[in-house]
Parts: C-alpha cells; sequence; structure tokens
C-alpha cells in the first residue's frame, strides 16, 4: 500500500504485481475495495488502485472535489512511483475521471478502458439514478452503502468489506463527486483521445448502454456489449471483465 500527500489531501492505494501498470477508478462513494475481485490481474500486471481523495483510507479537509482535482490525483500517484505511462481503467462514474486524465495528461495514457463509463449523461434513467444517489447520501449514507454493497455481489464477505469502506467516505465528497459526475461533459473532446479506448457494457442496463453511441467518434474506439448482464460487471462478472482486459491488451497494446 502507497499514499501520497498533497495540498489538503491523503491518498491511499493499493499496488499490486508487476508488469505494465493499470490504474482502476471508483465511482463515487465505493473507494477502491470494489476492485477487489481484480487482484488476480496482479500475475500478469501492476495494479494501482487508489482511494480518491475523501473515500475509503483518503482524506482530504474539503468538501467539494472537481474531476479535474481527481485526475491531478492519478497523475500525482503514478508520479510517485516513478511511472511514465500507464492504462488508466474508469468503472461507471469512475470513468469520468479516467477520460479527464486522458485529456488532460494524453503522454501518461497508454490507453483508456471503460466499464460502464459515459463521456455525459445522456439518458433520463442516468440522471435519475444519480438523482436518487444524491439524496440517498443527504438522508442515509448507510443505506445507500448496503444497497450498493448488495448491488455488487452476492458474497456476503466481499459485502461486507464495501459495506464498511464505504461508510468511511466523507459525506460531502461523496455527494460532490455525484455531482460533478452528473455535470460531466467531454463528449466534443473525445476525438482527442488518440490512445486506444475500450469500453464494455451488459445489456441488462440499457440506460448506461445507450452511451456507447456517444464514443464512435473517438478514432481508436473498441468496444464489447455482453448479453444478459447488468453494470456491475468488475464485480458481478468479474472473470469476464478480467479476461476482456487481458485480450484487449494482448491485441492491442
Amino acid at each position: 500500500m502507497g499514499q501520497i500527500l498533497l495540498e489538503q489531501k491523503r491518498v491511499v492505494y493499493d499496488d499490486w504485481g508487476k508488469g505494465l501498470p493499470i490504474v482502476l477508478i471508483h465511482p463515487p462513494g465505493m473507494g477502491r475495495k470494489v476492485f477487489l475481485s481484480q487482484e488476480p490481474l496482479a500475475d500478469d500486471f501492476r495494479l494501482l488502485i487508489p482511494d480518491l481523495s475523501g473515500h475509503g483510507d483518503s482524506a482530504t479537509q474539503k468538501n467539494e472535489i472537481t474531476i479535474q482535482e481527481y485526475a491531478d490525483e492519478i497523475k500525482a500517484m503514478l508520479d510517485e512511483e516513478n511511472i511514465s505511462q500507464a492504462i488508466i481503467c474508469g468503472y461507471s462514474a469512475g470513468g469520468t475521471v479516467a477520460q479527464q486524465f486522458a485529456l488532460s495528461y494524453p503522454g501518461q495514457t497508454t490507453a483508456v478502458i471503460l466499464s460502464g463509463g459515459f463521456p455525459k449523461v445522456n439518458t433520463r434513467m442516468l440522471r435519475v439514478h444519480f438523482q436518487l444517489g444524491i439524496k440517498l447520501v443527504e438522508v442515509s449514507c448507510k443505506s445507500l452503502a448496503q444497497l450498493l454493497a448488495k448491488s455488487h455481489t452476492s458474497d456476503k464477505q466481499i459485502q461486507s468489506k464495501l459495506y464498511s469502506h464505504m461508510l468511511k467516505t466523507k459525506p460531502s465528497i461523496w455527494h460532490n463527486f455525484y455531482q460533478k459526475a452528473l455535470m460531466f461533459d467531454c463528449s466534443d473532446l473525445l476525438h482527442l483521445i488518440d490512445t486506444p479506448l475500450f469500453t464494455i457494457y451488459g445489456t441488462k442496463s440499457p440506460w448506461i448502454l445507450k452511451h456507447d453511441k456517444l464514443y464512435e467518434r473517438c478514432p481508436h474506439l473498441y468496444k464489447t456489449i455482453i448479453k444478459g448482464v447488468s453494470h456491475q460487471i468488475p464485480s458481478k462478472q468479474w472473470y469476464t471483465f478480467n479476461q476482456l482486459l487481458r485480450r484487449f491488451i494482448k491485441e492491442y497494446m
């Protein structure tokens, strides 16, 4: 485990394995434990998995953080580890940070992988999901953490780890990340991502899947749509997700 100290922040991250670096970026509230099922990838790659500031074991004195600031945290982590380039992988709204990093630091971006990603919230149902998340943070972080833990895995031990880790997240930061991701829009800049961009979606979450059309303007787009699965692919369909990452890297890197 590593950590970096920034102005008014401390960012903690897991550092597993050796080889080609892959950064895994979590969505609002969930923290790095959402990627517990990606640990087998450390047999072949070096995984760097941060708790973005204000989440999990990371801390911040701030109550608001921008998507750009989160991208800057990823850069600071890579610089701390003397890593010149990495594959940047974002899950769900963590993809906003991945895309912002790729746009801000193209020289350090080997490729972008988005599981359930979006360049902007472009469906009514996804907007509703964000609004419900924002409301639940205001009402009860415990209820939201319990809901997310159960929706991501049927494994009771992993549910418990996810739940307890989410409860470490600073409520104002959780709320703010939802808001910033809801407002995020890089759709007019996608043509500037001049590295391989790989999107992964499940057909059982059509309000997310519909965003795949927006990535057609990317110059080096690769995509997979998995039939009969929902949005939580890294945790609920972890074996398939891990194999897709391996295959993509083998074929296109």
